[in-house]
């Protein structure tokens, strides 16, 4: 639950982080008359903190990025939401910035499992995000104008002096940010991009939280620096030279003496090892427990005097011990830890809950889904994606879970509020005749002779259309036009590139299309886990892997790269045949199915029905109709 005010009343027990960086500069002029070819200088890093280790809190970074991007293009745009290719590059770009001043990124770590203490703070983020969408559209009003036109793509940011302007930016943007929602793949776009860069071999996750395995790491490297936005590392053993600094703390100053630049980054650094000997302490943990305890009004000192009376067997100590001692959890072999590398944290939580020895009897099987950007008026986007995350849950409970249970709980946005839901799990013979279905579409796609032939990620984002249009068929609230298909088809998730109005139907339409993708890469990185970890699920599960494996990450299906006009039509022409009852070409012959809205507060119930009972029955439906459309 963390502990407020820590970081607060331990700011004046900081102490100050330098370090200078000075670029290149040309010895000669070129503009002076007769100037001989300048000459560069290397760069110049001059501070006692050169090559000190830093180690990062993974979600810490990559929500710092997110805040810091969309800091910059906010000002242009109330619906500035980042670009994930952005947010891969800036990540990259800010660690090479860091290095730049000498530092040495040593390891960027991730959360992989989840503690039972933390889903009260996991449900609290969610209900948190669900606020911030509820008041983004509050803001929006109906839609917005030409948000493609003001929001510049940062890509021209990163370059050598373009990272400077991101660290410069950091403080400011991550603060200016805050009431814009976060998009739902951050992590998952931030670790494919650390991942193909010269920091992949830092990054990992683990079996656990990612702020315990980042002060073990702490411990083990001499004068380390953790980097994250949670204060709670502070009462963390990081050894007697391992120090915490926060990602809003960086400032860059920059002063010129001639021709030579010299930056400098500024920071403050906690010691907790320091700062507990100063009050007198063995360690930061009983002043936390105090701090949480007393409450807002405590002041440090009554902090101190509490934690040295302290009495160490006391009950609701011991309690608050668990949380900052935890390790990660120990039933998960080395060989399962290395298996989840490339794991979303949603699936990474979800395959560490149920594995061996982790689940217990009276625990049901609960995911958490992150909240997309949708409408938050209508339905949850995730609905119409359940019969394809059916399949994962099934697996897992078949192949890890140690006392089988019949369904399992999903927790995402359900109108206003954070519900859970139970997802039936399939019986052994519904299972294999659902996965049979779904191999005969993807294959019979494959094989589909009026079906173009695409490069890789168009031809999924057009699969992710077919899994999609049918579920929407006869559904006021689900009018799609041609021009929404093909912006999606374009890569066009939420800033149209036709000059229209971007509008929540259009949002709400991308969002379900998002869920469809999302819940196809669990199944994938399920069935890769499940293989990897010598678990026996069923023998097509190996063809199904095959069929999903050239599905794109998140970057490459969300990246609006220009594709070629004419194969995009081609895509919307096959597409408009199979669901010529779905596709309005014509915008003007649609406008009184939108007016049925105010008649048809039903087709809400209905449009949830449709994916319920695609999830509840064992395949024949929802597939059978599929299989018919390959054929038309």
């Amino acid at each position: 639950m963390g502990i407020a005010r820590l970081h607060h009343l331990l700011q004046p027990y900081g102490a100050p982080f330098i370090a200078e960086f000075s670029p290149p500069s040309n010895t000669t002029s070129a503009d002076e008359p007769g100037a001989p070819t300048p000459t560069t200088s290397k760069p110049s890093v001059s501070n006692t903190n050169s090559n000190r280790p830093i180690i990062l809190d993974g979600p810490s970074f990559a929500y710092h990025i997110h805040h810091t991007c969309g800091g910059i293009v906010r000002p242009r745009s109330q619906a500035a939401i980042p670009h994930y290719g952005d947010l891969a590059r800036a990540a990259v770009a800010w660690l090479d910035q860091l290095e730049r001043f000498g530092l040495r990124v040593v390891a960027i770590v991730f959360d992989g499992a989840l503690p039972d203490w933390k889903i009260e703070t996991r449900m609290g983020r969610l209900e948190m995000k669900v606020a911030t969408l509820l008041a983004w559209k509050a803001g929006l009003g109906t839609g917005f104008e030409g948000a493609q036109d003001q929001v510049s793509r940062l890509g021209d940011s990163f370059g050598d002096d373009g990272s400077l302007f991101l660290l410069l930016r950091s403080c400011q943007s991550a603060q200016s940010s805050s009431e814009m929602p976060t998009v739902p793949f951050l992590t998952a776009a931030v670790v494919e991009g650390l991942l193909r860069s010269r920091f992949g071999h830092t990054v990992s996750i683990v079996s656990g939280e990612a702020d315990t395995v980042c002060a073990e790491l702490t411990k083990r490297h001499m004068n380390a620096i953790v980097l994250s936005s949670d204060g709670d590392l502070l009462v963390h053993d990081l050894g007697t030279t391992g120090s915490v600094m926060s990602f809003k703390s960086i400032a860059i100053e920059q002063s010129s003496s001639g021709s030579q630049v010299r930056f400098m980054l500024k920071s403050t650094i906690f010691s907790p090892s320091t700062i507990a000997a100063r009050f007198q302490l063995r360690s930061l943990l009983p002043f936390g427990f105090c701090v949480r305890k007393l409450g807002r009004k405590a002041s440090v000192s009554a902090c101190i005097e509490a934690a040295k009376s302290l009495e160490m067997t006391d009950q609701a100590y011991q309690g608050f011990l668990e949380e900052y001692d935890s390790q990660p959890f120990p039933e998960v072999s080395s060989s399962e830890i290395k298996s989840l590398q490339h794991c979303d944290t949603t699936v990474s939580e979800y395959l560490c809950s149920q594995l061996s020895g982790t689940s217990r009897e009276h625990v049901v099987p609960t995911i958490y889904l992150p909240v997309l950007i949708e409408d938050p008026s209508r339905s949850t986007a995730w609905d119409q994606s359940i019969h394809i995350r059916q399949v994962s849950y099934t697996l897992v409970s078949e192949s890890l879970s140690k006392h089988s249970s019949p369904h399992t709980i999903e927790l995402t946005r359900r109108g206003h509020r954070v519900v859970p839901v139970a997802v039936p799990h399939l019986s052994p013979i519904d299972l294999r005749q659902r996965i049979t279905e779904e191999l005969d579409l993807l294959s019979g796609l494959s094989a589909d002779s009026g079906m173009p032939q695409l490069p890789t990620t168009l031809r999924w984002r057009a699969i992710v259309l077919f899994l999609l249009l049918p579920l929407l068929s006869g559904s006021s609230t689900n009018v799609i036009f041609s021009f929404d298909v093909k912006e999606f088809l374009k890569g066009h998730w939420i800033h149209r590139s036709d000059g229209r109005r971007t509008e929540w139907p259009y949002i709400h339409f991308s969002a379900q299309l998002q869920g469809i993708w999302c819940s196809l890469r669990m199944l994938l990185q399920t069935i890769r886990f499940l293989r990897s970890v010598s678990a026996e699920p069923l023998e097509m599960v190996g063809k199904l892997e095959r069929e999903l494996s050239l599905l794109p990450g998140v970057v490459e299906f969300f990246d609006d790269a220009a594709a070629e006009d004419g194969v995009v039509e081609e895509v919307l022409g096959w597409l408009e045949l199979k669901f010529s009852d779905v596709i309005q070409k014509n915008e003007a012959s649609t406008k009184t199915k939108r007016k049925r809205k105010a008649k048809g507060q039903s087709s809400h119930a209905k449009e949830e029905g449709l994916s319920k009972k695609a999830a509840t029955q064992n395949g024949t439906g929802y597939f059978s109709v599929l299989r018919g459309l390959e054929t038309d």
